[in-house]
């Protein structure tokens, strides 16, 4: 999610090249409803990587608050050009899983992406393993 058409544009080139279905959004409202579709639907979303500053609409940071309610394992990551927010330092007490900082190179979102779901793998087999355990 980016409010920027040229931004949208590129981040939806660089993760179809990396292997990813790619759904757009232009803001925070946008990017809600389509998570919600998705989430009742056959396609659950993966990934979102959302832009925190959206003049005049709804933004990443508030975006981040609706979906986690609707799903409170997704897997949100802070996207902005502006490195001293403070939801960019401490992105995981805002919502978010991860941060990466404008402008970034495909190699670094593709790690950034990997790492982000590495680490929601391992955490999904500990609370399986944990639940397991339980019963």
């Amino acid at each position: 999610m980016d409010d920027d058409e040229t931004v949208r544009s590129v981040l939806g080139t660089m993760l179809s090249l990396q292997g990813h279905q790619v759904i757009l959004a232009e803001d925070g409202q946008e990017a809600v409803d389509i998570y919600r579709n998705c989430l009742q639907g056959a396609t659950p979303i993966d990934v979102t990587i959302m832009d925190l500053t959206v003049p005049g609409r709804m933004g990443g940071a508030e975006a981040a608050t609706h979906i986690t309610t609707i799903d409170p394992q997704a897997l949100l990551i802070a996207s902005s050009g502006y490195s001293n927010d403070p939801i960019m330092a401490q992105s995981r007490n805002y919502g978010f899983f991860s941060s990466i900082a404008k402008p970034f190179q495909s190699g670094e979102l593709n790690s950034v992406i990997q790492d982000s779901l590495k680490e929601q793998q391992r955490r999904k087999n500990i609370r399986r393993e944990t639940s397991g355990a339980r019963t």
